[in-house]
């Protein structure tokens, strides 16, 4: 069960919250927990329950680099943009974490607040962004905020 429960978690963070954009095939329409394999109706259900703030991201030398800002999500709604570098989380520095320590840090409970410093190319002065965590709707295909 733990392992059917991190398959799930793990497609969670890569298709809906943050996470490193890949193009493996990570959207099949069912997973395999306890002998039978769920539908997709019942994925979406599971995964819909999980707070995020809706950015794809990737390590970068300075921080977390925005991939992908998804529409409809707190980050799309705090004025986010793909190539922002996300340098503090919580005031906490994002240089030399690991890509799983950065999407737990990002993620959470619903309705719950992170607070994250972004540089931007073009701006002097880094940004702050207090952002609620929510239901991260499900996109399908290629969307972006932008």
């Amino acid at each position: 069960m733990k392992i059917s429960l991190l398959a799930v978690v793990v497609l969670t963070i890569t298709n809906l919250s943050v996470f490193a954009e890949t193009n493996s095939a990570s959207t099949s329409s069912s997973i395999g927990t306890e002998g039978r394999e769920i539908t997709g109706q019942e994925r979406d259900e599971f995964l819909a329950k999980f707070g995020g703030i809706g950015i794809a991201i990737a390590p970068s030398a300075d921080g977390v680099l925005v991939k992908k800002v998804l529409p409809d999500t707190p980050a799309c709604a705090a004025g986010m943009k793909a190539g922002d570098i996300v340098t503090q989380i919580n005031s906490k520095s994002t240089k030399g974490l690991k890509v799983q320590e950065m999407v737990d840090q990002m993620r959470g409970a619903v309705g719950t607040e992170v607070e994250l410093l972004v540089s931007r190319q073009g701006q002097t002065v880094p940004i702050k962004l207090k952002l609620v965590r929510r239901e991260i709707p499900i996109h399908k295909g290629d969307v972006s905020c932008e």
